[in-house]
């Protein structure tokens, strides 16, 4: 019963304001690299991405930017907008102590 009051106080005050917002981080497809594996598509942990004629394709309002799909490409048909695959490889680099 608490977290559904919890939730419902969430939705109400996002509905509330008159203009809704979200991140410019979200995943961006280079569909000529895209072999259309679906690996990217089983990673995302908010369902943002589908195939669409043997494509990837990301609804940019369910992506959260969090990258899981760009680390996942085999090709690097992936990218996070504002995020370079060379920042990534340096994130976890540091994190793996490299």
């Amino acid at each position: 019963m608490t977290q559904a009051s919890a939730a419902a106080g969430k939705v109400i005050a996002l509905l509330s304001k008159d203009e809704l917002a979200h991140s410019p981080t979200v995943a961006k497809v280079k569909y000529s690299l895209c072999t259309g594996c679906e690996m990217c598509v089983d990673a995302c942990p908010y369902e943002a991405i589908r195939l669409v004629d043997g494509k990837a394709v990301v609804n940019e309002v369910l992506c959260e930017g969090c990258g899981t799909c760009s680390g996942t490409c085999l090709r690097a048909a992936i990218d996070v907008k504002n995020v370079t695959q060379m920042q990534i490889h340096d994130m976890i680099s540091a994190v793996m102590g490299g």
